[in-house]
């Protein structure tokens, strides 16, 4: 009976060891299963949760990019608008239809500069300084994390700097100053559109002088080579956006490799737990059956002593 007894609790903790494998999916469910598995897959499990907390901000960061390289593709298109105006100045031989013509060319200026503002997201700007009118001011740059350890593997994204009218256009339909794009860590120091304007500044232009055409050729060449620019910038954020793309990627499938290199240390074979189950279950049955017998025949020779 004692023998029986005991095979009876065996049979049963292995049933309950099995029941929670079914029950689990795994066969290594705490350190006592297999230590060794077991910590192996704790360390991929960890690794493969803290690159997936690596994602969000990787996803984060190509938003931001999105939103600059949205800002200057407006951009470029207003000024497309400010060339054909220029060009449309150039045909009028009127003084103060030019003049009238440098008024809305200085608006699209004030537009630039406010969508360039505008295209901040979450608080970075890659297109624009936080204070524009600093010329010493850094660009601002964001910082990309990829490893799952801080400052492991990053890509530093620096932004550069388009800045111009800042307040509504005064009587005269003049702006305070040029529109201007510079960076401190782009192949350029600083291009500018001159804006219409009859005051004398620097930065301004008289569209009723005399000379007009040599001015308008003059503004339309400032205008492309700031066009130009514009666009070696936009490719380049194009780049950025393909690079990290690759990497949130490579991190996805990374992830996915170590979650299945944990699963392959601790699943459990649902059809072999399956099998095991009814192997102990009939054996439990056995095991009570011949418990049963032992105690039956123990009780037959009391009575014959009896």
């Amino acid at each position: 009976m004692r023998s029986n007894l005991l095979s009876l609790q065996e049979t049963n903790k292995l049933l309950n060891r099995t029941q929670e494998r079914l029950s689990s999916g795994r066969k290594i469910n705490s350190a006592i299963d297999g230590p060794s598995a077991y910590f192996s897959a704790l360390t991929l499990n960890d690794r493969a949760e803290s690159l997936d907390n690596r994602l969000d901000g990787i996803g984060q960061a190509i938003q931001t990019i999105r939103a600059s390289e949205t800002g200057l593709n407006s951009i470029r298109s207003m000024l497309g608008q400010a060339r054909a105006i220029a060009e449309d100045a150039g045909d009028q031989s009127s003084a103060t239809e030019r003049r009238s013509l440098g008024q809305q060319f200085n608006e699209v200026l004030r537009q630039i500069q406010t969508m360039a503002a505008d295209s901040a997201y979450l608080g970075t700007n890659l297109i624009q300084r936080a204070d524009p009118s600093d010329p010493t001011a850094e660009d601002q740059e964001m910082i990309i994390q990829f490893s799952e350890r801080i400052n492991e593997s990053t890509l530093v994204i620096t932004g550069f700097n388009i800045y111009g009218p800042v307040s509504s256009l005064d009587a005269n339909g003049e702006v305070d100053r040029a529109l201007t794009l510079s960076s401190a860590a782009g192949s350029f120091t600083s291009l500018s559109v001159q804006s219409y304007g009859q005051s004398g500044d620097a930065h301004e232009v008289d569209w009723g002088d005399a000379n007009f055409r040599t001015i308008l050729r003059n503004v339309i060449s400032s205008i492309e080579q700031f066009d130009d620019q514009l666009k070696i910038e936009s490719t380049a954020l194009a780049n950025e956006i393909s690079i990290i793309s690759l990497r949130e990627e490579f991190t996805k499938n990374i992830i996915n490799e170590f979650e299945a290199g944990a699963d392959r240390l601790t699943i459990a074979d649902l059809n072999e737990e399956g099998a095991n189950l009814l192997a102990l279950q009939t054996s439990q049955q056995l095991g009570v059956s011949s418990l049963s017998l032992a105690s039956q025949a123990r009780q037959s020779v009391l009575r014959l002593l009896g």
